[in-house]
């Protein structure tokens, strides 16, 4: 894009007079382009200032979310009567509360180990194998594989077994042997408690059965029937999973007790309040006098207006039916405060109901509500937050290209009226030499003339 200033150099008295007329006439053509780049400026501070909106309610919906993350397995306090026999993991969905279990029978995996007689003895694993066949058939339960190892080795064989997906068979190699007369054999292992049997055969079978499998047993909370798992990890409530450590003592179960601690939540409430009003002054920046950029533009008001629906928020029917009942109110200053002492006497007075106000993020609650609303603002793909920017980038790039397509028609105009005042300058200082000429010539005469006078 070139530049609309031009420097006329003429030869005739009158070379400042075109260059003013070269500049007047440019200096017009060039208004609509300060016109424009007034609305491109406009527009650019528009885009600065939405986004600096935008980081605020990014803050404020990681806030929402970190809410949402309190409420969940970090919250939570452990504690088991008997660690020898279970051990507890709090996930997503538990509740506060006393469980039991009593493990009547920790369950057993069925283990085979290569026959002592009949194969072929391995004393070194990387070089021999348990027979001279290259193919071999694994039958776990009623379901039989085909293996076959890369090389006829055991430890090639061992490690075809452990990549056979969905036989829940893990190989390993042992030396039942001294040291002065090694014996490398197979031993497998189903990865599942439960009566199942295990046999590797090359055409005859090669293992001999060392245990039988057999499926845990417990009971819950003083339950008359013993449940059964083929795993040593079982789930006996939503979010609480138990790992089986050892045989309980006759009729002696052991409690988990899980109890959630206020103080994640109290500090996720407050730093929500941080981040709603830091998002409130953002906004406030574009209203009243002095207001920035986006005043008098739509998002303002449907920015405001979410802000409105989260705290307005209310569950009507119960106990703690708002955010007033856990300690949020506007203060005198029209900002939200927080009263951590509040949270924590409804926390304890109601814990169930603290937990209903605020739900989840993809339920119901508080926490929907708030969760939708700044969805509607973010959303990357229609959120009016990033279409708007998007909008404003577009227009940004018309006005850019509207610029440049002025500027070279001023541009064309400025080097035609260069072109033009230069062959009138010329024409001009041509016809001002012609008289100095004619002038001097007509001067000499009168002179010659006074002589002979």
């Amino acid at each position: 894009m070139g530049s609309s200033s031009a420097i006329f150099n003429g030869n005739s008295r009158y070379a400042s007079d075109f260059q003013s007329v070269i500049d007047r006439t440019v200096a017009i053509a060039s208004l609509p382009i300060s016109q424009l780049n007034n609305e491109k400026d406009k527009l650019t501070n528009q885009s600065t200032a939405l986004s600096a909106i935008d980081d605020k309610f990014t803050s404020l919906e990681n806030a929402v979310a970190a809410i949402q993350n309190s409420l969940g397995r970090s919250s939570f306090e452990v504690t088991v009567t008997d660690d020898s026999v279970a051990s507890a993991t709090v996930g997503d969905g538990a509740m506060e509360g006393t469980y039991s279990i009593e493990v009547t029978d920790l369950g057993a995996y069925t283990t085979t180990l290569t026959a002592d007689s009949g194969p072929l003895k391995v004393t070194d694993p990387s070089k021999q194998n348990i027979s001279a066949q290259t193919s071999f058939t694994l039958t776990v339960g009623t379901t039989k594989y085909d293996i076959t190892p890369q090389q006829n080795t055991l430890n090639s064989l061992a490690g075809a077994i452990n990549a056979t997906a969905g036989a829940d068979v893990r190989a390993t190699i042992v030396n039942v042997g001294p040291a002065s007369a090694p014996d490398y054999r197979l031993s497998l292992q189903s990865t599942k408690l439960g009566d199942l049997g295990i046999q590797l055969s090359d055409g005859t079978d090669l293992q001999t059965e060392q245990v039988r499998g057999s499926t845990a047993r417990y009971k819950v909370n003083g339950a008359s029937n013993e449940a059964e798992s083929g795993s040593r990890t079982v789930t006996i409530a939503p979010g609480l999973t138990v790992s089986l450590l050892a045989k309980s003592p006759a009729g002696a179960a052991t409690s988990i007790t899980l109890i959630r601690k206020s103080s994640a939540a109290s500090d996720a409430l407050a730093s929500f309040v941080t981040a709603y009003n830091a998002a409130v002054d953002e906004v406030d920046k574009h209203r009243g006098q002095g207001a920035g950029a986006l005043n008098g533009t739509p998002i303002v008001n449907d920015l405001s207006r979410t802000l409105g629906e989260m705290t307005d928020y209310v569950a009507s029917g119960d106990r703690i039916s708002s955010l007033a009942s856990l300690g949020i109110e506007f203060d005198r200053t029209g900002k939200l405060s927080f009263n951590a002492l509040t949270f924590m006497a409804a926390d304890l007075d109601d814990s169930a109901g603290v937990l209903n106000f605020l739900g989840s993020s993809t339920s119901n609650g508080f926490l929907n509500t708030a969760t939708n609303a700044l969805k509607a603002l973010r959303d990357p793909v229609d959120g009016t937050i990033p279409t708007t920017l998007t909008s404003i980038q577009n227009q940004i790039s018309t006005e850019d290209r509207l610029i440049s397509d002025n500027q070279d028609r001023v541009d064309q105009l400025k080097q035609q009226l260069q072109e033009q005042m230069a062959a009138s300058d010329a024409l001009i200082a041509g016809l001002e030499q012609q008289y100095t000429y004619l002038n001097g010539m007509f001067q000499t005469m009168l002179a010659n003339a006074s002589q002979y006078q």
